[in-house]
């Protein structure tokens, strides 16, 4: 078996994926090549709202997708007081994993 070894396996949503929208953004940049299949997970409290999609186009860490969102998957992070002079931040973003495999037997 041989293959070419990737960088990033996965990485996050830089920005809410919005129903109806066909682009990513991500934050990180990644080797991952147009026509390779993607999944964005879920970020509701029902599993089943994760997606996949083919790449398209990319241009740096911006992806357009084969199809467009059903589910909206977000990409934010939220700040939380933890006493009056600090906060907490709360990552609230979805995983996008890159389901193609390029291994040959």
């Amino acid at each position: 078996m041989h293959g070419i070894p990737r960088t990033k396996t996965w990485t996050e949503l830089a920005a809410t994926l919005e129903i109806g929208s066909n682009e990513i953004t991500v934050t990180e940049t990644t080797d991952w090549l147009v026509g390779d299949e993607i999944v964005v997970a879920s970020t509701s409290y029902d599993h089943y709202d994760a997606e996949t999609f083919k790449i398209l186009a990319i241009t740096d860490k911006v992806m357009t997708l084969n199809t467009t969102a059903i589910h909206e998957h977000l990409g934010i992070s939220k700040s939380y007081y933890k006493t009056s002079s600090s906060t907490v931040d709360f990552p609230m973003r979805a995983e996008v994993g890159l389901f193609t495999r390029n291994i040959k037997i």
